[in-house]
């Protein structure tokens, strides 16, 4: 079941420098809002943040097409020879990437670790 408000997503930039950038997710990453994620990490790399991490703490909801949505900004960050990391992911969504195998694919640390952003 979804989280109490349906289709609620908000993707907020906590912090940014010349190439690192710090994100927030609250609410589902789905299909409906994995194109909000894709466009504002796009927005970055176009910037030149090639060093993203995105806290993951807020995720009420991840459905197939929001791990999709992970798993190609993951490659699309290596491609641009920069580096997306995933922090502080709930429990559930630990579960979820690890039964779907690409929780060893993709960069989760937990709240100790991530980028220096100079703001």
């Amino acid at each position: 079941m979804h989280g109490t408000h349906p289709d609620y997503f908000v993707l907020a930039t906590t912090a940014s420098d010349a190439t690192h950038a710090r994100l927030e997710i609250f609410g589902e990453l789905d299909l409906t809002s994995r194109a909000q994620l894709r466009q504002a990490l796009a927005h970055h790399l176009m910037r030149g943040r090639c060093f993203v991490s995105v806290d993951l703490s807020g995720l009420t909801f991840l459905d197939a097409a929001g791990i999709g949505a992970l798993v190609e900004e993951h490659h699309r960050f290596l491609a641009a020879h920069g580096q997306l990391v995933f922090r502080n992911a709930p429990q559930r969504v630990l579960r979820v990437l690890g039964l779907v195998g690409v929780e060893q694919e993709l960069f989760l640390l937990d709240g100790r670790h991530g980028f220096d952003v100079a703001n």
